[in-house]
């Protein structure tokens, strides 16, 4: 390596691109004068810029001369190899204005110029934690300055590379120094906190490339965090790499190009659906969980549903549509839906005659199997072109007639609502989960929202609307507060939770009647006043003192009827509550759960004041009764969804509990309720 003396350049022009480029002559000149070896390939020249800083050069063989390798400037090719830049082999790299230590790149594939990303590279040389009284780490203040400064870097060079479309699918690839000595638990929970920040980012992985050390000695690993639309974060540790980084395919195109929209491609859905489900425990009946399971179906020839064998992202129409099958300890063999998903890749989701046909054929599947529908709704509604128009409304009211027939026949269909819904798409939601007879359920996320017409639309027309769709039909102000969303999740991947939590308590296998029952570990004489009652502003103390003559002699003292609720039901069952952020009916409480092991329901009154949702009239107080009926307290009634009503639990424990205090049955129950012991 060759050294120049200090003061080559000014260090007043540093950091001006030309004085960088004539250093790089000089050198060239310079290696041109010197006698180096044939065998020489490769010559890396350090030149000292400031007292803290040096600039460096790397220059190749060119045939009989040398020529510089700009991607490596101002860096030195052993960095270079520990940060994994040999894996960017493919890409045609160009480097990019960025902070102190931090190696900035615009990776373009020449196979694709479509596969345009931002690649930050920077070292870690501390990763000595902050940790709170109990000795749990809460920072890396290193690693977090680090991060910031790719960040920073790859925001800055966004700004500047907006058009035609800004990179997408970036990343972050940081090299620790020292051993990861910390535990991964720990290492996880701090990188989740940095989560936030990359927000913004177009950010599709971060990675931490370093050993961590083991029971089994030190291992080369890599920490990621992926960020995806449609699962939200997640963490992992993977073994180092070893290949190049390959370009996108088709599949990862179509993936990007709706991220870019702010929506999910379908297929990146099916993983969120196999997820494992159910109470921990074993299979019932000792048997195997069944592997989870997605058949994808399309229309045959003779317009019936098929099952098809093709990649992921070749389906022609806006729907795709299939069957999903996830195992739980109840159900080992898997409890089977049929998944619709929409495609906001093919005309932003709209439907027309291809589309409508597939749903049909969805829900004449299910029909035949006797299993729900599991909607992932996402549609800009009816599509009108120049060569499609009116007709596809006929297809729209097939849709909605279908939707009835098969919902008034006993059928199900859930929905959960990935984006914006307009027009056809929020009567089907609507339709199939609102009306009287309907069993399903309807989750929204903050990503969601149900309009019939949307804000440009309704502008350009001269009508009312809000800030944004949201305004017009999002949960917060709309559907939450007038019932229709049944439940609301942080994103995706918790609505899926909460789907898979609703058939917990109302799956039923086909030929079977009703839901099968549960383990529980909740003794059936455990007498429920011992269950604690904290409230806050409240005397009572456990469920008992609300019965006793003692504490409550006339019955007329105010309790929380949820912490009541909750000691009915089984000790180890979390329950799901429905509706609980409906306006006007905040003193009623449903709750989806197992008592004695059996999926049933509850409904409750609140006997204390509760304070109203929203903002109330001027003149009407922020307190809403605790006695008399609200206006919307009976549309909580949850209807035919209560599958073991039939068998006389549904309604007559509460009343037991009322009579007894105890979770028995009292003497004037229905004879078709099992019988169960006493408490003390």
């Amino acid at each position: 390596m060759l050294a120049l003396p200090a003061g080559t350049d000014p260090p007043a022009y540093e950091r001006a691109g030309y004085v960088r480029a004539m250093r790089a002559a000089n050198v060239t000149v310079a290696l041109a004068t010197v006698a180096l070896p044939d065998g020489l390939r490769r010559v890396t020249v350090s030149i000292p810029t400031t007292a803290t800083q040096v600039a460096r050069c790397t220059f190749e063989r060119d045939g009989t001369g040398w020529a510089e390798n700009l991607v490596l400037r101002d860096l030195h090719p052993m960095v270079a190899e520990r940060l994994h830049l040999w894996r960017l082999a493919r890409f045609g790299l160009r480097r990019l204005p960025a902070p102190d230590d931090v190696y900035l790149f615009e990776a373009i594939a020449p196979a694709n110029a479509d596969d345009r990303r931002l690649v930050a590279l920077a070292e870690v040389h501390d990763l000595t934690p902050l940790r709170n009284a109990a000795g749990s780490a809460t920072a890396i203040p290193t690693l977090e300055q680090v991060i910031d400064s790719c960040l920073d870097g790859i925001r800055t060079a966004l700004a500047g590379l907006a058009w035609p479309a800004p990179p997408q699918w970036n990343r972050v690839v940081l090299y620790a120094w020292p051993d990861i000595d910390l535990d991964q638990d720990e290492l996880l929970s701090v990188l989740r906190t940095l989560a936030p920040r990359t927000n913004g980012a177009g950010l599709e992985q971060l990675a931490i490339q370093g050993r961590i050390r083991g029971l089994d000695g030190t291992r080369e690993v890599r920490l990621r965090m992926i960020r995806s639309m449609a699962t939200g974060l997640t963490f992992e540790v993977a073994p180092s790499p070893t290949e190049p980084l390959p370009p996108m395919d088709a599949y990862a195109q179509l993936v990007v190009r709706a991220q870019r929209r702010g929506t999910v491609y379908p297929y990146e859905l099916i993983p969120l659906l196999l997820r494992p489900a159910g109470r921990p425990g074993a299979a019932a009946g000792g048997r195997q969980l069944a592997q989870p399971e997605f058949r994808e179906y399309d229309l045959g020839d003779d317009g019936l549903a098929r099952m098809v064998d093709r990649p992921y992202g070749e389906n022609m129409s806006a729907v795709v549509f299939g069957t999903v099958t996830t195992p739980t300890t109840r159900y080992p063999e898997g409890m089977t839906r049929v998944v619709i998903l929409g495609d906001p890749t093919k005309a932003l989701g709209s439907v027309a005659e291809a589309e409508c046909q597939r749903i049909v054929a969805a829900i004449d599947l299910a029909s035949s199997l006797g299993v729900p529908v599991e909607w992932l709704a996402f549609s800009s509604g009816a599509k009108i072109a120049m060569d499609s128009g009116t007709e596809n409304m006929d297809w729209v009211a097939r849709v909605l007639r279908r939707l009835i027939t098969f919902t008034q026949a006993g059928g199900e269909v859930n929905v959960v609502v990935t984006g914006i819904n307009v027009g056809a798409q929020s009567y089907w939601n609507a339709e199939a989960t609102m009306l009287m007879h309907t069993k399903g359920i309807l989750v929204m996320t903050p990503d969601g929202a149900m309009v019939l017409t949307g804000k440009q639309s309704l502008e350009y027309s001269g009508g009312v609307s809000a800030e944004d769709n949201f305004g017009i039909g999002g949960y917060d102000r709309i559907m939450g507060p007038n019932g229709q969303a049944q439940y609301w999740a942080p994103d995706l991947a918790g609505a899926c939770r909460i789907l898979m939590d609703h058939y917990e308590f109302a799956y039923v296998a086909p030929g079977e009647r009703f839901g099968r029952r549960a383990t529980t570990n909740d003794p059936v004489d455990r007498d429920v006043r011992d269950s604690p009652h904290h409230i806050e502003g409240n005397d009572f103390t456990v469920i008992g003192e609300i019965f006793s003559a003692q504490t409550n002699a006339e019955r007329k003292k105010a309790f929380d009827i949820r912490a009541l609720m909750k000691a009915v039901i089984d000790g180890d069952c979390t329950p799901l509550e429905r509706w609980a952020e409906m306006a006007e009916a905040d003193t009623s409480v449903v709750f989806d759960a197992f008592l004695g092991g059996y999926p049933v329901t509850l409904i409750g009154i609140e006997s204390r004041p509760r304070p109203r949702l929203g903002l109330p009239p001027p003149t009407v107080r922020n307190r809403g009764p605790a006695a008399r009926s609200s206006p919307c307290r009976p549309r909580k009634w949850p209807g035919p969804s209560t599958r073991p009503a039939a068998v006389g639990r549904s309604w007559c424990w509460p009343t037991c509990l009322v009579l007894t205090g105890r979770r028995s049955p009292c003497a004037g129950c229905s004879s078709n309720t099992a019988p169960r012991s006493a408490g003390p």
